[in-house]
């Protein structure tokens, strides 16, 4: 599948407030994330999802935020900090390919982000294996930079890792696919 990586400044425009207006976070996440959850942001970019969840998982859950350029987790702290959700996200500079963290979630998201990741099938089984049993994950790609063939090869190795498909749409802004961890 040929790669498609955004600069860094890309993530002002994909990051922008009317993306929450496409794409609202109650109506996208808003059954699946639940107050105590521990949940990973994967590709976060700036964190235009990252304080939403947040929110969600309230003071005694977790996000952990992990995107491959460093400078954008800077600017996802400062928006934490300034929204008094600091002590609810720790991000982490990291190829989403290792994912190299000690925690299991609840809940994982990937928005526009798998695309870009070099080995989608590493990927997948790393998440997987952080995933705790009945996990679910809600994968969203750009038909920009996907073709409707990619976005379903991307969802055989989902399956091939152990993900199953619960649902899968595909809207003005996304490909969408709800999925959860089988056993």
């Amino acid at each position: 599948m040929e790669q498609h990586c955004c600069p860094w400044w890309m993530n002002y425009l994909i990051g922008s407030p009317l993306r929450l207006v496409l794409q609202p976070p109650r109506k996208l996440f808003g059954q699946l994330v639940k107050p105590g959850m521990t949940v990973l942001d994967a590709g976060c970019g700036m964190g235009i999802f990252t304080m939403s969840l947040a929110a969600m998982a309230g003071p005694d859950g977790h996000v952990f935020a992990v995107d491959l350029v460093r400078k954008n987790l800077k600017i996802l702290e400062r928006k934490a900090r300034r929204k008094g959700l600091e002590q609810r996200i720790t991000t982490m500079a990291c190829d989403m390919g290792k994912l190299p963290l000690d925690f299991r979630f609840d809940f994982a998201l990937a928005a526009n982000s798998v695309h870009e990741v070099p080995e989608n099938q590493r990927f997948f089984r790393r998440l997987t294996e952080l995933l705790n049993p009945g996990a679910k994950f809600l994968l969203l790609e750009p038909p920009l930079h996907l073709s409707e063939e990619e976005f379903q090869r991307e969802l055989e190795l989902a399956a091939e890792a152990g993900l199953g498909l619960i649902e899968r749409s595909k809207e003005r802004s996304s490909f969408k696919a709800l999925l959860q961890k089988l056993n």
